[in-house]
């Protein structure tokens, strides 16, 4: 878990922006579990664990990290225990409302049940000797709606990178082209970011993503056409957004027997998600260009230069005294 981010409560990308959160990140282990402690022993009373009966959790203490980079999320462990009823052959969890979203994991059994809940949300019943686990069409609908949820509301990247896309001169076919080179790039990527033979740090990829956006959306500025080199830059650029979506997987949880229809059900969901951004801008700029070449070009210029100073915004931020 990020104990950090649980720290300091609310909504969880608001918490990795605040101050106590970069202060906590500072903290070296000993100190940091102290805090932990208390919050843990307060906030494990809220997670329900329902096996013919409530389960009463223990807090047996927590492996934290050095700390490293402050800049980059800290991955802690924290173990509770809780003592199964006799004869208990199953069991249910409710996650915390403000806890944010959590992937529960079944190991040890065959056929494991892995799952992702949001705050509030209640598992199935678990079967303890195993047997949930999903078969390839329950794990690609499952993981479907979380490709959308990953791009909508959760990827501002994704989103704005699209838009880049699409304001090279706001035609069909252009715009067609570059979301299948960009399908193309994403899925070569995340493939082989899930089966780990390509990767970059979470800071690294913090990174690209939008230099990513300011290549392209500069490129508007000065040309357009769509030509092969352009072909070939959203093709690169798509690279590193194909990793972040393999990232944002691995934290999900993938079955282990299951890892090409999850891949799949969760690409499907984020592409569609996107190319839906694709056509909705699409067709609002036909509408306030009002048909006009000349309108549709002045706002593919005006939106390709706010991507880009989004971009910019973004590449420094880390950097930026706040």
């Amino acid at each position: 878990m990020n104990a950090e981010a649980a720290l300091v409560g609310g909504d969880p990308s608001e918490a990795l922006q605040s101050a106590r959160y970069r202060e906590l990140r500072r903290l070296v282990s000993t100190e940091l579990e102290s805090e932990l402690h208390e919050f843990i022993n307060s906030w494990k009373e809220t997670l329900q664990v329902d096996a013919n009966g409530p389960i009463e959790l223990s807090y047996e203490g927590s492996r934290i990290p050095v700390v490293g980079n402050p800049d980059v999320v800290r991955i802690s462990r924290v173990l509770l225990t809780g003592e199964l009823p006799s004869g208990a052959s199953a069991l249910r969890l409710t996650w915390p409302v403000d806890s944010g979203p959590m992937v529960l994991k079944q190991q040890g059994v065959d056929a494991p049940y892995t799952g992702y809940l949001d705050g509030g949300e209640t598992s199935p019943l678990i079967p303890l000797q195993g047997g949930a686990g999903l078969d390839a069409r329950q794990t690609l609908e499952t993981y479907f709606p979380k490709g959308i949820s990953r791009v909508l509301p959760h990827g501002p990247e994704q989103i704005i990178f699209v838009l880049a896309m699409l304001f090279l001169s706001v035609r069909a076919r252009p715009a067609l082209i570059q979301y299948l080179i960009m399908v193309l790039g994403v899925t070569t990527a995340a493939t082989l970011g899930t089966y780990q033979m390509i990767g970059v740090s979470e800071a690294a990829s913090s990174q690209l993503l939008p230099i990513t956006i300011v290549v392209v959306a500069a490129w508007n500025l000065f040309a357009r056409r769509l030509g092969f080199l352009r072909v070939f830059i959203v093709f690169l650029a798509a690279l590193p957004h194909g990793i972040a979506l393999a990232d944002s997987l691995s934290k999900v949880g993938i079955p282990p027997d299951r890892v090409p229809p999850a891949l799949l059900g969760y690409l499907s969901g984020a592409l569609l998600a996107m190319l839906a951004i694709m056509i909705g801008a699409y067709f609002v700029t036909l509408l306030l260009s009002r048909g006009s070449h000349r309108y549709r070009g002045r706002i593919s210029i005006l939106a390709s230069m706010m991507i880009a100073l989004i971009g910019v915004y973004w590449s420094l931020g880390p950097y930026l005294p706040i």
